[in-house]
């Protein structure tokens, strides 16, 4: 059903001091650029409409250009349409563009064995970087708040995550996939989305806003969103995570319990990114030691080969000892090129 609510809560942050928040973390993490194509991820939900409301508060001083991308999941029947619906009035409303996916994700969990929600996720997912190639769109942004790190953090947590699943949701996917990827050693594979376009992420533009703010803002500025009412359902993790966890950890331990967890995702984040760059820094290394090594073993064959045609077979045999030592010392040693060159030049001067 569609909530309609005008009452205006204390928490609240006013509707500028909202928006000013919010583009100090765009800028602050560098997300969207004068002329960008940005798509808005919209369910009809209260964060998804608040961060499209926001943006087109924000959209002429950072100089993007919006449209609005709604995916149905099919899993609500007559309520998913009805969500279609709304969010296709509220893009006609502020004459924006309206981009709509369309997949039955009950069908597909069952046939691909996944759950629900990562199902949804992997088809939600699968349509935002398709649609980023069709209409060259270089992100697309997603309304997950303060809220959802940390219910994501303790779902994590609870279930067994190391550091790169303690971070939680990434400010940007497409970070994330590169930064798995280079720390499992797929340098050159490390970004899914370069075949469609090299700057296009999947973006959290609210993930240091909570939710109570957010519906403060709608109310404030008399808009309109729907409720899903599967957000009721107790029996998804995430439900319970939302509704009867967090609310105990608030209220027995700290109530600050969620921005505590954001941060510590923040901090994972951090950490995941130092062991990439250490690991891109190690691959860089070994990359040029191997490009070292292989120019110094060509010079080496190219010697022994010219030793081998003037008949000199003892001193091929030397040239192809000393090739040898040189390749174990560049193996075992930290020396660089010049170093090797020297050293290679030193050996076959020892007759």
């Amino acid at each position: 059903m569609v909530a309609v609510v005008s009452v205006r809560p204390d928490v609240t942050l006013g509707v500028g001091k909202l928006a000013e928040n919010v583009l100090h973390y765009l800028r602050q993490q560098d997300f969207l650029k004068a002329g960008d194509r940005a798509g808005v991820a919209v369910s009809g939900g209260a964060d998804s409409v608040a961060l499209l409301r926001l943006l087109l508060e924000l959209h002429q001083e950072i100089g993007v250009v919006l449209s609005v991308v709604h995916f149905n999941h099919h899993l609500r029947g007559a309520e998913s349409d009805a969500d279609e619906l709304f969010v296709a009035q509220l893009a006609r409303n502020h004459g924006l563009d309206m981009h709509c996916g369309r997949e039955d994700v009950g069908k597909y969990a069952e046939i691909h064995d996944l759950s629900t929600e990562a199902a949804a996720r992997e088809l939600r997912y699968r349509y935002f970087r398709r649609l980023s190639a069709e209409e060259r769109l270089y992100c697309i942004a997603t309304g997950h708040t303060l809220d959802d790190q940390a219910e994501t953090v303790i779902l994590r947590l609870v279930r067994g995550a190391g550091t790169r699943g303690l971070a939680g949701i990434y400010p940007g996917i497409a970070d994330a996939r590169m930064d798995e990827a280079r720390l499992n050693h797929a340098p050159m594979a490390d970004n899914q989305f370069s075949h469609l376009n090299s700057r296009f992420s999947v973006v959290g533009v609210l993930l240091q806003t909570e939710r109570t703010q957010l519906e403060g803002y709608l109310k404030e500025i008399g808009q309109e969103w729907r409720e899903d009412s599967s957000n009721r359902d107790l029996r998804h993790g995430r439900n319970r995570v939302r509704r009867e966890i967090m609310p105990r950890l608030q209220q027995m331990l700290n109530p600050k319990v969620k921005e505590a967890l954001a941060e510590m995702a923040e901090i994972a984040v951090q950490l995941t990114k130092a062991k990439v760059a250490a690991a891109v820094k190690t691959s860089h290394f070994e990359l040029q030691r191997s490009r070292q090594l292989s120019e110094l073993t060509r010079r080496l064959d190219s010697a022994v080969q010219l030793q081998r045609a003037s008949y000199d077979e003892s001193s091929a045999e030397i040239l192809a000892a000393k090739k040898a030592r040189v390749e174990a010392e560049m193996f075992q040693s930290d020396l660089d090129y010049r170093q090797a060159l020297a050293r290679l030049k030193a050996l076959m001067g020892e007759r």
